[in-house]
């Protein structure tokens, strides 16, 4: 089972992700819906989350800076960036980032995100 964690700053963004990932609950359960960068980071440290649903857009911060928080042997998640900007696209992929979904999320696209991180996964651990 792994553990994800949300976070960005619309609500209804939020709650909507956790619901559309309620179909995979067999093999990912969010742990915490986090509205800023600063709240996601103390999730992260908490939860030690497989996996981080990351917005670009939030307030005071871009989630493009998340990494900037940890020592490099603390980056032990993956980051599937949900956003509604395109533009930042090589940035995320530069962060090594599983997916990049945009907004609005279709269903198919966040299948194929959490099953290419599953298989990432699994190739790590081999």
């Amino acid at each position: 089972m792994y553990k994800a964690i949300i976070i960005d700053d619309e609500e209804m963004a939020r709650v909507l992700l956790k619901e559309m990932l309620q179909p995979m609950s067999n093999i990912l359960t969010v742990e915490c819906l986090c509205p800023d960068l600063p709240s996601g980071v103390k999730a992260i440290k908490k939860y030690n989350p497989d996996i981080v649903f990351l917005d670009i857009d939030l307030p005071g911060h871009s989630g493009l800076e998340l990494l900037d928080f940890f020592n490099e042997d603390e980056i032990n998640f993956s980051i599937i960036f949900v956003t509604a900007y395109n533009q930042y696209a090589i940035q995320a992929f530069n962060m090594s980032a599983v997916s990049y979904l945009l907004k609005p999320v279709q269903m198919a696209d966040l299948q194929n995100a959490v099953s290419l991180f599953e298989k990432n996964k699994n190739r790590q651990n081999l």
